[in-house]
């Protein structure tokens, strides 16, 4: 009975959330909902919580001691899992920090048209949905985006300037596919559209969004600790910091062993440089050193 329970748990949230998160059910291979975007408000983000803390909380309410073996690992899994997402979508909120519109509009439409799940024309047809969809989400998502992190958002002002470029070549495609006149139209003139919100986007970003930004995009020791704990790493940020000096000291260590024994008189950044100076400059000047010791070989044989 429990192992029912459980069961009817797990697949109640998985199908709610791959229905609140159709770019994610996609990239799972659940195509029911390939096209749409999901929405972008402050509210669906809330909602996604509430979703995962109800989860979280019907898991807990079942014992795994009731449960079989195989379930039991699977409880385990469920519930850790509950535990890092709720951790970043609460305390961490990505989504208030940085603009997921460039990510998840581009993820949507890229898996769609590399993957050959079904025929072309109803890959197209879904893409076209997907690109209609555009100036909603991106309309919506000015209000979710209420702590911006300069360094993050600098990013993708940039992947939103070039996200056109990807529905250019779904243009491309969808000409030289078998979609009747009328609908290579339409996606050229949905292309367009979406095209131009992308670009009010990335205008959007560099005018009010950056100049209100933060600099500071660390957790802070507090969250960091708690991130490594949810994720099992077993280790704290010092212990992690320790590892990192003590490699460090070691490939120091070994820097200076290699420079002695090309040059005993030299300091090891006295090499380096060294080895830099006679090093090609650009891909091209490699390419004729390149050619040269085939040759310089060829005399050789």
């Amino acid at each position: 009975m429990s192992d029912a329970k459980f069961d009817s748990v797990v697949q109640e949230y998985f199908f709610e959330l791959v229905r609140r998160e159709p770019v994610y059910a996609t990239y799972l291979g659940i195509h029911e909902y390939d096209g749409d975007l999901p929405r972008g408000t402050r509210d669906h983000f809330e909602g996604n919580i509430a979703l995962l803390r109800e989860f979280k909380e019907e898991i807990e309410e079942i014992n795994p001691e009731r449960l079989s073996r195989e379930k039991r690992m699977d409880w385990r899994l469920a519930k850790h899992m509950a535990e890092l997402e709720l951790f970043k979508l609460e305390e961490l909120r990505m989504w208030e920090r940085v603009t997921w519109v460039p990510d998840v509009v581009g993820e949507g439409i890229f898996l769609l048209l590399l993957r050959n799940f079904a025929p072309l024309e109803e890959r197209l047809r879904s893409i076209s949905s997907r690109m209609e969809q555009v100036p909603r989400y991106e309309s919506e998502y000015r209000e979710t985006l209420s702590s911006p992190v300069r360094l993050w958002n600098e990013i993708q002002v940039e992947s939103s300037r070039r996200l056109p470029l990807l529905f250019k070549i779904v243009e491309s495609v969808a000409v030289n596919s078998n979609l009747s006149a009328s609908e290579k139209e339409e996606i050229r003139e949905i292309s367009k559209i979406a095209s131009e919100a992308m670009e009010r986007h990335a205008k959007w970003i560099s005018e009010e969004i950056l100049p209100r930004s933060d600099p500071e995009f660390a957790l802070g020791r507090e969250k960091f600790e708690k991130l490594l704990r949810l994720r099992g790493i077993g280790l704290t940020s010092d212990q992690i910091l320790e590892i990192g000096e003590r490699y460090l000291r070691e490939l120091k260590r070994v820097k200076e062993d290699l420079a002695r024994k090309i040059d005993p008189s030299m300091k090891a950044d006295e090499v380096l440089q060294r080895i830099k100076d006679h090093h090609p400059k650009d891909f091209r000047e490699a390419i004729k050193k390149y050619k040269e010791a085939v040759e310089e070989a060829k005399k050789f044989v």
